[in-house]
């Protein structure tokens, strides 16, 4: 009994393939431009969703780390026009460009919830004690100064597994 040719399945196999491609998250990291004390805290991984997972983006969503706002928060950034290394969002403005086979977009938010003693309740749940206060001092630093830096790999992301 045959339900599919063999041509059939090649064409599912690749549908599927190239959905499966689309629909997987990259991996990249939000990093806070801080002291060199604080330095070896400020990477922080993130995965987002892109329009596109190539080099031509034009929108992308991803959530800022817990430990930095202590709330959720999905943050969507669209590109202004074609021309331009110019992003917006509702809650942040941007400069994002493609450097070699990195996507590196500088942020700076606007109108963030922000909760330092959430996030310390987060960083204390999910990292080692001899880290609370450094991250707990990176948390309190962005809340005051909401900026940093998103990036990832073109084409398969950062550290992806």
């Amino acid at each position: 009994m045959k339900f599919f040719s063999p041509s059939m399945i090649i064409i599912i196999y690749f549908l599927y393939a190239h959905e499966a491609t689309a629909a997987r998250p990259i991996r990249g990291f939000y990093e806070v431009p801080t002291s060199s004390e604080l330095s070896d805290v400020a990477r922080i991984p993130v995965k987002f969703k892109s329009q596109s997972y190539a080099e031509l983006e034009t929108k992308i969503e991803f959530p800022l780390p817990l430990e930095l706002t202590g709330v959720q928060q999905l943050i969507l950034i669209e590109k202004e026009s074609p021309n331009t290394n110019t992003w917006i969002g509702s809650q942040v403005n941007g400069e994002c460009q493609k450097k070699d086979r990195y996507f590196v977009c500088n942020m700076k938010f606007k109108n963030l919830t922000c909760s330092t003693e959430k996030a310390a309740l987060f960083i204390q749940e999910n990292y080692p004690s001899a880290q609370f206060n450094s991250r707990v001092m990176l948390s309190q630093q962005f809340c005051g100064e909401p900026i940093g830096i998103l990036t990832y790999k073109l084409r398969g992301g950062i550290d992806e597994k």
